[in-house]
């Protein structure tokens, strides 16, 4: 894998809370903004906002399983830098096989 999706990776996990802003990470990775684009195609076969989607949505359950039962998971969500709960929430049921607040009962 090239040095520069390694770098762009590793950007997206440290950075995931943040609002994404494609020649930001474009330039921690040192390429351009489309050759970064085709590099995701091309080397992890998804797009760069759909790993920052899969990186968040992993984020979402690790706080879910150790949240409080009265906890808040439109608030974690949005801490986590999500925007759209109704996305999210397809998002997390389609990659978790439920909905955010049935891994939060679930937990307790």
């Amino acid at each position: 894998m090239p040095q520069s999706l390694r770098r762009a990776r590793e950007f997206l996990h440290a950075n995931a809370e943040e609002p994404l802003e494609l020649t930001q990470l474009a330039a921690a990775a040192g390429v351009g903004v489309r050759a970064l684009q085709l590099g995701f195609q091309r080397h992890f076969g998804t797009s760069i906002s759909e790993m920052l989607r899969d990186i968040r949505l992993a984020h979402l359950n690790i706080r879910l399983t150790a949240a409080c039962p009265d906890d808040n998971i439109t608030d974690i969500a949005f801490e986590l830098g999500f925007t759209h709960l109704s996305r999210m929430a397809s998002a997390y049921r389609a990659k978790f096989g439920e909905t955010p607040s049935a891994t939060l009962r679930r937990m307790h």
